[in-house]
């Protein structure tokens, strides 16, 4: 199976090729550094609180981009506060984006040309990975969200990140965003984890803007 980070990146890459104009924005760099700290959570690799990220486990990963970020996490000799390490993990994230493409690249999901990244599959599946084919994850939240089955945690959290890192844009329109609303709270972030990042994305956001609001009208 494909990873958090992987699947958030392949939602913003069009089958053309193209980038999402979501995929520029902070929103969506603080989703796709909280799906890369919900993967170490799911490995068990940290444990995550209201009040502070904790390493439990150092071991090495096979994932680079889980690599990078679990080593600014072992930086610190002290537990810092899930809202630090959306923030500060944004220093590494074009670091992060490269080498998540660069694993997308290497499992013949995706092709580099010219740079761009082009799907490399017509079909709306996956290659065979550990033995078992998947659906992209585009196909499997559309399933979910025009069905009325639980989803399993790795989409409901995919969801929820999609949704608070503005993806769910790149692939339905606003009114049928508005229209889906009672669903995706019903599916998305089921999980524990999940959910505290999404708040603290929130969070952060809210903060964005007020740093924005007072560096534009200063009093």
């Amino acid at each position: 199976m494909l990873s958090l980070h992987q699947e958030m990146l392949l939602l913003a890459v069009d089958d053309d090729g193209d980038i999402e104009f979501t995929a520029g924005t902070s929103t969506f760099r603080l989703a796709f550094v909280g799906a890369c700290l919900i993967e170490l959570a799911l490995k068990d690799k940290i444990e995550v609180d209201p009040e502070e990220v904790r390493v439990i486990s150092r071991d090495v990963d096979n994932d680079a981009t889980l690599n990078l970020v679990m080593k600014r996490l072992c930086e610190h000799s002290t537990p810092q506060r899930l809202g630090f390490w959306l923030s500060h993990l944004q220093a590494d994230v074009q670091e992060i984006t490269r080498l998540t493409l660069m694993s997308l690249c290497d499992q013949g999901i995706l092709k580099s040309e010219e740079s761009r990244f082009l799907w490399v599959l017509s079909s709306r599946k996956y290659p065979v990975i550990d033995g078992t084919e998947q659906k992209e994850a585009k196909l499997r939240i559309m399933e979910t969200l025009l069905g009325d089955s639980i989803p399993s945690t790795e989409d409901s959290v995919l969801i929820g990140l999609a949704r608070a890192g503005g993806l769910l844009e790149a692939f339905l329109s606003r009114k049928e965003i508005v229209r889906l609303e009672g669903r995706l709270e019903q599916v998305s972030n089921l999980e524990l984890t999940a959910g505290l990042v999404e708040l603290a994305i929130q969070e952060e956001q809210e903060a964005i803007a007020r740093a924005m609001l007072v560096s534009s009208y200063p009093i």
